[in-house]
């Protein structure tokens, strides 16, 4: 909730430099200036530092969540295959509908790609993305 209040009195600063609302005070301007970027900043790394902690807390605890994650599998899986039934029926095409998962070992799926992206175009992120398309059998056609 600070951030739009930090980035008006920094765009608020900007414009008593500018001129537009002059001030005499050469202090109340430095206030308008650095205070929004040191909290800010401030933030970043606050946020930045949980974050961390809380990936560290997760790779410590590998069976945090096992049964909810092996429900979600379970729930994906049911419905990559109820698309696969449905794809058999209407007779689709299945590289029409390509996915892009974080895993690449569900049931029913063809792998076409495996990428791993870049934050900012710089840093490698820590996992892939798969992109996949339904393994459908064509032979009926």
């Amino acid at each position: 909730m600070l951030f739009p209040l930090c980035f008006f009195a920094f765009i608020l600063g900007i414009l008593i430099r500018v001129g537009i609302f002059p001030v005499t005070s050469t202090f109340l301007y430095s206030i308008f200036l650095i205070a929004p970027i040191v909290i800010m900043v401030s933030f970043v790394v606050v946020d930045f530092t949980i974050r961390k902690k809380v990936a560290r807390y997760e790779e410590h605890h590998p069976d945090l969540h096992v049964e909810e994650r092996a429900q979600l599998r379970r729930a994906i899986d049911d419905l990559i295959l109820q698309f696969i039934r449905e794809m058999k029926l209407y007779k689709g095409n299945p590289e029409r509908y390509q996915m892009r998962l974080y895993f690449n070992d569900y049931r029913g799926l063809t792998v076409l790609s495996e990428r791993r992206e870049k934050i900012f175009g710089v840093f490698n992120r820590g996992y892939s993305t798969y992109t996949t398309t339904l393994a459908v059998s064509q032979k009926g056609r």
